[in-house]
């Protein structure tokens, strides 16, 4: 690295020089809640079972630290095929989206995420990683579950964020992208207010901490790139300031063959993506986005069918906005029935809500996939069957019940081809 390119990179490597402002408190090593962190974390992810005294000196970061505020993460893979997944319980839990890669022909070594939602300890989601580890002082705030004036919110519709010096959390990534091998990654983050102080302590691979500044107000990403071998291993501290963190985007050593990027968490809403200001991501740009909601919206002792429409033709062209032309498919809610004698009629109001997805499908130029139909509308015999496809809640599938349901929506909807024109009133 030499001439202009080193005089570039130096121009955006975070330095001891960047924290010398006027009111920026002295950053503190570690204390006692941050050895409470690390004897809380597997024996994998901590540097050594004894206290903070044995972990390495802090130093700040200098221009030998490949730590960039540039954003060249747009730029990665940018040739590679990229699928979106926004939804619920349903697609959150890996069993959906493992079956339909599967049937699709694309095994689980080449089919690799782009970009992770900070989910980071949210029971229902798995996220990519061999390990992970978050102090308690983190939130966690979903689009879904926000004011719904609240804003601030990416297409990952959720960010982890804190304010409480210490905090830390901390990600095992292993070798689980092998043999393609995590060359880098990008944390996209904000700050409640821009022109606060915003310092971090950062290790990769287990080297010893360094001291990132990040209270420039134009600095919204930060990537990490370990100098020589891959990325396996990365730990963040919130030394001052506040973060918050929308979305950590992943780059290899070797493209996978397919990126599969999945945002779903359990309960949520399509009424997520009508917070305001919903921000694209520079790297947002997919060859095929789909949209499973329904099953959530239909809880509840009413439910109102134009209140719902008003509402998800609302969420579709937020959804759409972000996507732009991308191929889109609408996945409708899987079959649900009421234990007997008890209301809603919950069977009943999937096939509304289905209808009503295919309807609007059609206005925001989405193909749509009918789940309740594919599973003859009989979540009771889904259930019976050996082995069970239903759990007994006769609202959830099994492992083996979202597998079917994939292999029944691949099928539907061959991966990446250009959308077929539906006759109306035809379910795929």
């Amino acid at each position: 690295m030499g001439g202009p390119v080193l005089a570039l990179f130096r121009t955006f490597v975070l330095c001891c020089a960047c924290l010398a402002q006027p009111g920026l408190a002295q950053p503190s090593p570690p204390t006692d809640g941050f050895d409470a962190f690390l004897s809380s974390c597997p024996q994998s992810l901590v540097y050594a079972s004894s206290a903070s005294a044995s972990l390495p000196k802090l130093r700040f970061a200098s221009g030998d630290d490949i730590l960039r505020t540039v954003d060249t993460s747009g730029t990665m893979h940018s040739a590679v095929p990229r699928i979106g997944l926004w939804g619920d319980s349903h697609t959150a839990s890996g069993h959906f989206v493992d079956a339909m890669l599967s049937a699709w022909g694309f095994g689980s070594t080449r089919a690799l995420p782009a970009s992770l939602p900070p989910a980071l300890g949210l029971a229902g989601v798995r996220l990519p990683v061999r390990s992970q580890c978050l102090s308690a002082g983190w939130k966690l705030q979903t689009a879904h579950r926000a004011n719904p004036n609240q804003g601030g919110f990416t297409p990952s519709l959720m960010h982890l964020s804190t304010s409480a010096p210490g905090e830390a959390l901390w990600l095992d990534f292993g070798d689980w992208a092998a043999p393609h091998r995590l060359q880098s990654l990008t944390l996209r983050f904000a700050k409640a207010d821009p022109q606060r102080a915003l310092v971090l302590g950062l290790s990769v691979n287990h080297a010893p901490e360094a001291l990132v500044s990040l209270t420039d107000p134009a600095h919204n990403t930060l990537q990490i790139r370990p100098p020589v071998g891959p990325l396996t291993s990365m730990r963040l501290r919130l030394v001052t300031g506040q973060l918050t963190l929308h979305a950590i985007d992943l780059s290899y050593q070797t493209p996978p063959k397919v990126l599969m990027d999945v945002f779903s968490s359990p309960g949520a809403l399509a009424s997520g993506w009508n917070q305001p200001g919903i921000r694209s991501m520079p790297v947002a740009r997919y060859d095929l986005a789909i949209f499973q909601y329904g099953t959530n919206e239909a809880i509840g002792a009413t439910f109102d069918p134009q209140a719902y429409t008003q509402s998800l033709r609302q969420s579709l062209r937020r959804f759409r906005a972000v996507t732009g032309n991308t191929r889109c498919v609408l996945i409708g809610p899987p079959d649900r029935a009421s234990q007997p004698a008890v209301n809603p009629p919950y069977a009943l109001r999937h096939m509304v809500i289905n209808r009503i997805q295919d309807t609007l499908s059609r206005e925001s130029g989405c193909q749509f996939w009918n789940w309740q139909t594919a599973m003859g509308a009989n979540i009771a015999r889904w259930a019976s069957a050996n082995p069970p496809l239903a759990q007994t809640d006769w609202t959830h599938l099994t492992g083996a019940g979202y597998a079917q349901s994939a292999r029944l929506f691949a099928a539907a909807m061959p991966a990446l081809a250009p959308a077929k024109p539906r006759t109306s009133g035809a379910d795929n």
